[in-house]
């Protein structure tokens, strides 16, 4: 066995690097690891922290490695695990084969392997495998979920997102979302109509903007679908012309949010609506009703 051996440290991402200090650490304690096992000098390879292991950015840590190893000079080398090399196969298995040629050792926190044997040069092959697929599989997750939060329905999306949000910021969720099979049938309001119902809610009491959304919901048996696109513009437009006013209070989560309440001018605004609105309903009516006797002209 050579006396030399070298420790290669790895980290995938600056946030890592500069905050999560607990794997680089036992990285660093693996110089003593080889002290323990004989090695006269270990020298440390760090100079690929914060870069990622895909073979998709230059490694010069990494290169320096298979240098030593085709130096014939180093007994070892030793990481955390196989991802801490390499998270392709094609970086992996070539320092497996120069490993397997120089003779030199890969130990990982595992054991020690010699890659010039047939079973420990299988085992390395699958933690290779299992370390590519790995970053794949994270990959594909982290792709998923964002499909999935895309999928969600806006009142399933407040749910969700209500236990880490206040109220003032669920403005920004995302609008552009595909209803589940039980919201096919919901209706999307016109400007006009929208002002008109969010001043009726507000006259039963004042609301957050959550609030009038389930008011509005529940009121109409969940048929009527308001976006938050919608929703907020249409607060904002209502309080710039004087017919609801907002102050922050807190919520019974003791989250921080703005209520809106309707004043004067809004309710002889609603009574008007109202009556144009009723007006609107009876000349429909008339047209959509029974056909009137005699035939149409």
């Amino acid at each position: 066995m050579n006396g030399r051996a070298c420790v290669y440290t790895r980290q995938s991402s600056m946030s890592q690097v500069r905050n999560h200090l607990e794997g680089q650490r036992r990285q660093y304690d693996l110089r003593e690891r080889a002290q323990a096992l004989g090695f006269q000098r270990v020298i440390v390879i760090d100079d690929d922290l914060g870069r990622s292991g895909t073979g998709s950015v230059e490694r010069p840590g990494f290169g320096r490695l298979l240098a030593a190893v085709c130096s014939g000079k180093v007994g070892a080398v030793l990481a955390l695990e196989a991802s801490r090399l390499a998270r392709n196969n094609r970086d992996w298995h070539h320092l497996i084969d120069l490993c397997a040629m120089a003779g030199t050792l890969v130990i990982d926190h595992d054991g020690i392997y010699d890659p010039s044997l047939l079973n420990d040069r299988l085992l390395l092959g699958l933690k290779g495998t299992m370390s590519e697929f790995e970053i794949s599989l994270l990959r594909q997750r982290a792709m998923e979920a964002h499909k999935q939060k895309v999928r969600i329905p806006p009142d399933d999306l407040f749910q969700t997102e209500c236990s880490r949000r206040s109220t003032a910021n669920w403005s920004r969720l995302p609008t552009a979302m595909v209803a589940k099979d039980k919201y096919k049938n919901r209706i999307e309001l016109l400007q006009g109509t929208l002002d008109m119902l969010i001043l009726q809610t507000l006259q039963w009491g004042s609301q957050h903007g959550y609030g009038i959304v389930q008011v509005l919901r529940t009121r109409s048996g969940d048929v009527l679908q308001v976006e938050t696109g919608s929703l907020y513009p249409a607060l904002h437009r209502l309080e710039r012309q004087g017919w609801v006013t907002s102050e922050w209070k807190q919520t019974e989560s003791n989250q921080r949010a703005k209520y809106y309440r309707v004043t004067a001018s809004g309710k002889k605004q609603l009574a008007s609506d109202l009556s144009r609105w009723q007006q609107i309903v009876e000349a429909i009516g008339l047209i959509v009703g029974p056909e009137p006797k005699g035939g149409g002209a």
